[in-house]
C-alpha cells in the first residue's frame, strides 16, 4: 500500500513523531517507514494500522471496567492451560516429525 493510497492518516502522524526523534536516532527507523510509504508494507502494518487502533479503543474501554477486565483476563488466562510449549513440541515430535525425545543429562550430576 503506498502512501496515499488507502493510508490512514493518523498514520502519517506516527510517521512525523517517529522522524522527530521523540524514539531515538530517526535513522533506525527509515528502512521500516521507507519500505513502508514505498509500497513495500511485508506485514500490512500500514493496511491494518486503522483496525489496530479501533481494536486498542475497545481495549481501553474494557480495561475502565476493572470487574469486567479482571474477568476477561482470568477467563483468558484459564483457557491457555491445553495450549503448553511443552505440549506443543512433544505432539508435533511424535505425530508430524515421527522423532522420539533424547534425554538429557541431569544437571545436577
Amino acid at each position: 500500500m503506498k502512501q496515499g493510497v488507502g493510508w490512514d492518516s493518523r498514520l502519517n502522524e506516527v510517521f512525523k513523531t517517529i522522524r522527530s526523534g521523540k524514539f531515538g536516532n530517526p535513522v533506525d527507523f527509515e528502512p521500516v517507514l521507507n519500505s513502508m510509504e514505498n509500497g513495500n508494507d511485508r506485514y500490512l502494518l500500514a493496511h491494518d494500522w486503522a483496525s489496530y487502533l479501533d481494536a486498542q479503543a475497545r481495549v481501553d474501554k474494557a480495561y475502565v471496567d476493572r470487574k469486567g477486565w479482571l474477568k476477561k483476563c482470568l477467563l483468558a488466562v484459564s483457557g491457555m492451560g491445553f495450549f503448553s510449549t511443552d505440549r506443543t513440541i512433544e505432539e508435533y515430535s511424535a505425530k508430524i516429525w515421527k522423532v522420539e525425545p533424547c534425554p538429557r543429562p541431569d544437571p545436577r550430576n
